[in-house]
Protein backbone atom coordinates (compact mmCIF):
# COMPACT_ATOMS: atom_id res chain seq x y z
CA UNK A 1 0.00 0.00 0.00
CA UNK A 2 1.45 3.40 -0.79
CA UNK A 3 1.17 6.09 0.91
CA UNK A 4 -0.62 9.72 0.04
CA UNK A 5 2.01 12.73 -0.91
CA UNK A 6 1.71 15.89 0.20
CA UNK A 7 3.42 18.94 -0.65
CA UNK A 8 4.06 21.64 2.61
CA UNK A 9 6.23 24.50 1.96
CA UNK A 10 9.16 24.97 4.40
CA UNK A 11 12.19 26.97 4.53
CA UNK A 12 11.51 29.07 1.32
CA UNK A 13 11.08 25.19 -0.69
CA UNK A 14 8.68 22.86 -1.30
CA UNK A 15 9.28 19.41 0.36
CA UNK A 16 7.64 16.02 -0.69
CA UNK A 17 5.96 14.34 2.48
CA UNK A 18 3.81 12.03 4.59
CA UNK A 19 1.37 11.91 6.80
CA UNK A 20 2.31 9.72 9.85
CA UNK A 21 1.95 9.34 13.29
CA UNK A 22 4.74 9.12 15.87
CA UNK A 23 5.26 5.66 17.26
CA UNK A 24 5.35 7.15 20.84
CA UNK A 25 2.80 10.02 21.36
CA UNK A 26 0.43 9.43 18.19
CA UNK A 27 0.95 12.97 16.93
CA UNK A 28 0.13 13.52 13.51
CA UNK A 29 3.67 14.90 11.83
CA UNK A 30 4.80 14.89 8.18
CA UNK A 31 8.61 13.25 7.47
CA UNK A 32 9.96 13.72 4.10
CA UNK A 33 10.08 11.54 1.49
CA UNK A 34 13.70 11.27 1.79
CA UNK A 35 13.55 10.69 5.48
CA UNK A 36 10.91 7.52 5.58
CA UNK A 37 13.45 5.76 2.42
CA UNK A 38 16.87 6.46 4.50
CA UNK A 39 14.53 5.12 7.85
CA UNK A 40 13.66 7.89 9.55
CA UNK A 41 10.21 9.36 9.73
CA UNK A 42 8.51 7.50 13.06
CA UNK A 43 8.66 10.15 15.64
CA UNK A 44 7.59 13.42 15.38
CA UNK A 45 10.48 14.59 17.40
CA UNK A 46 14.38 13.84 18.52
CA UNK A 47 12.82 13.84 22.51
CA UNK A 48 9.82 10.97 20.98
CA UNK A 49 12.80 9.19 19.25
CA UNK A 50 15.55 9.03 22.36
CA UNK A 51 12.57 7.98 24.61
CA UNK A 52 11.21 4.99 22.91
CA UNK A 53 14.77 3.50 21.21
CA UNK A 54 16.74 4.09 24.70
CA UNK A 55 14.89 3.59 27.03
CA UNK A 56 15.78 -0.30 28.75
CA UNK A 57 13.89 -2.98 27.46
CA UNK A 58 12.58 -0.81 24.46
CA UNK A 59 16.06 -1.01 23.40
CA UNK A 60 17.17 -3.10 20.42
CA UNK A 61 20.39 -3.72 21.99
CA UNK A 62 19.14 -4.53 26.13
CA UNK A 63 19.80 -7.60 27.46
CA UNK A 64 22.20 -9.09 24.26
CA UNK A 65 25.28 -10.13 24.80
CA UNK A 66 28.19 -8.44 22.98
CA UNK A 67 30.00 -11.38 21.27
CA UNK A 68 33.76 -11.92 21.47
CA UNK A 69 33.96 -10.89 17.45
CA UNK A 70 32.47 -7.40 18.05
CA UNK A 71 34.63 -7.17 21.30
CA UNK A 72 37.80 -7.89 19.60
CA UNK A 73 36.60 -5.05 16.38
CA UNK A 74 35.84 -2.59 18.73
CA UNK A 75 39.26 -2.90 20.63
CA UNK A 76 40.90 -2.54 17.58
CA UNK A 77 39.15 0.29 16.50
CA UNK A 78 40.26 2.27 19.62
CA UNK A 79 43.62 0.89 19.69
CA UNK A 80 46.05 3.30 18.68
CA UNK A 81 44.07 6.33 19.03
CA UNK A 82 45.85 9.10 19.74
CA UNK A 83 43.96 10.13 23.04
CA UNK A 84 45.83 6.92 24.36
CA UNK A 85 48.75 8.18 23.48
CA UNK A 86 48.51 11.73 24.69
CA UNK A 87 47.64 10.59 28.68
CA UNK A 88 49.38 11.75 31.39
CA UNK A 89 52.94 13.42 31.23
CA UNK A 90 52.30 12.92 27.00
CA UNK A 91 49.72 15.00 27.22
CA UNK A 92 50.36 18.47 25.79
CA UNK A 93 48.38 20.30 28.60
CA UNK A 94 50.29 18.39 31.48
CA UNK A 95 50.77 20.30 34.57
CA UNK A 96 53.22 18.03 37.07
CA UNK A 97 50.91 16.31 38.60
CA UNK A 98 48.53 18.66 39.74
CA UNK A 99 45.35 17.06 39.74
CA UNK A 100 45.97 15.48 43.27
CA UNK A 101 45.10 18.44 45.15
CA UNK A 102 42.04 19.47 43.03
CA UNK A 103 40.59 15.98 43.93
CA UNK A 104 41.85 15.89 47.35
CA UNK A 105 39.07 19.30 47.46
CA UNK A 106 36.10 16.86 46.42
CA UNK A 107 36.69 14.39 48.93
CA UNK A 108 34.24 14.02 51.85
CA UNK A 109 37.34 14.63 54.35
CA UNK A 110 37.45 18.37 53.17
CA UNK A 111 33.78 18.84 52.27
CA UNK A 112 33.61 17.84 56.11
CA UNK A 113 36.56 20.28 56.89
CA UNK A 114 34.43 22.69 55.02
CA UNK A 115 31.52 22.43 56.51
CA UNK A 116 33.08 22.00 60.60
CA UNK A 117 34.67 25.71 59.74
CA UNK A 118 31.59 27.34 58.85
CA UNK A 119 29.79 25.98 62.17
CA UNK A 120 32.83 26.38 64.05
CA UNK A 121 32.62 30.66 63.13
CA UNK A 122 28.39 30.59 62.80
CA UNK A 123 28.76 31.10 59.04
CA UNK A 124 30.34 34.75 59.93
CA UNK A 125 33.16 36.41 58.18
CA UNK A 126 36.00 36.62 60.75
CA UNK A 127 37.45 40.31 59.25
CA UNK A 128 34.37 41.90 58.64
CA UNK A 129 31.44 39.91 60.47
CA UNK A 130 29.35 39.46 58.20
CA UNK A 131 27.15 36.62 58.41
CA UNK A 132 26.30 34.16 55.79
CA UNK A 133 26.09 35.63 51.93
CA UNK A 134 28.78 33.96 49.73
CA UNK A 135 31.41 32.38 52.34
CA UNK A 136 34.66 30.32 51.82
CA UNK A 137 36.63 28.55 54.05
CA UNK A 138 40.06 29.57 54.25
CA UNK A 139 43.08 27.91 55.08
CA UNK A 140 45.54 30.25 57.21
CA UNK A 141 48.66 28.18 56.14
CA UNK A 142 47.83 27.39 52.29
CA UNK A 143 46.02 24.33 51.05
CA UNK A 144 49.31 23.17 48.59
CA UNK A 145 52.35 24.12 50.90
CA UNK A 146 50.84 22.48 54.51
CA UNK A 147 49.52 19.27 53.69
CA UNK A 148 50.05 18.35 57.44
CA UNK A 149 47.54 21.15 58.19
CA UNK A 150 44.90 20.77 55.47
CA UNK A 151 42.58 19.34 58.02
CA UNK A 152 42.93 20.75 60.99
CA UNK A 153 40.23 22.91 62.34
CA UNK A 154 42.87 25.27 63.87
CA UNK A 155 44.71 26.12 60.10
CA UNK A 156 40.76 27.49 58.90
CA UNK A 157 38.55 30.45 59.06
CA UNK A 158 35.45 31.70 57.46
CA UNK A 159 35.81 34.40 55.03
CA UNK A 160 33.47 36.27 52.74
CA UNK A 161 34.43 36.21 49.08
CA UNK A 162 35.97 40.43 49.67
CA UNK A 163 37.72 39.26 52.63
CA UNK A 164 39.16 36.34 51.58
CA UNK A 165 40.68 38.38 48.58
CA UNK A 166 42.20 40.80 50.60
CA UNK A 167 44.39 38.23 52.56
CA UNK A 168 48.14 37.54 51.60
CA UNK A 169 48.21 33.85 50.89
CA UNK A 170 44.71 34.55 47.80
CA UNK A 171 45.70 33.09 44.80
CA UNK A 172 49.22 33.67 43.36
CA UNK A 173 50.25 35.90 46.30
CA UNK A 174 50.57 32.18 48.36
CA UNK A 175 53.44 31.16 45.92
CA UNK A 176 55.23 34.24 45.86
CA UNK A 177 55.10 34.17 49.60
CA UNK A 178 55.98 30.13 50.02
CA UNK A 179 57.96 29.86 46.66
CA UNK A 180 61.24 29.58 48.88
CA UNK A 181 59.30 26.39 50.93
CA UNK A 182 59.43 24.22 47.31
CA UNK A 183 62.93 24.11 47.28
CA UNK A 184 63.50 23.80 50.96
CA UNK A 185 60.80 21.07 51.23
CA UNK A 186 61.00 18.92 48.77
CA UNK A 187 64.52 17.92 49.20
CA UNK A 188 65.18 15.46 52.10
CA UNK A 189 68.80 16.33 54.48
CA UNK A 190 71.64 14.16 55.22
CA UNK A 191 69.40 12.07 58.05
CA UNK A 192 66.88 11.71 55.10
CA UNK A 193 64.10 14.17 56.88
CA UNK A 194 62.15 16.35 55.00
CA UNK A 195 62.95 20.16 56.59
Amino acid sequence: MQEKEYKIRRKNKVDRCYLRQCFLCNNDFYPTVVNVKKGFGKFCSKICSNKFNFAGEKNGNYGKPVSQEMRDRISKTLTGRIYLERRGENNPLWKGGTTSDYRERRRPRYVNWRKAIYERDNFTCQICFKKGGYLEADHIKPFAYFPQLRFELSNGRTLCKPCHKTTDTYGERAKKLYAHRNNICSKPNSVGLFH
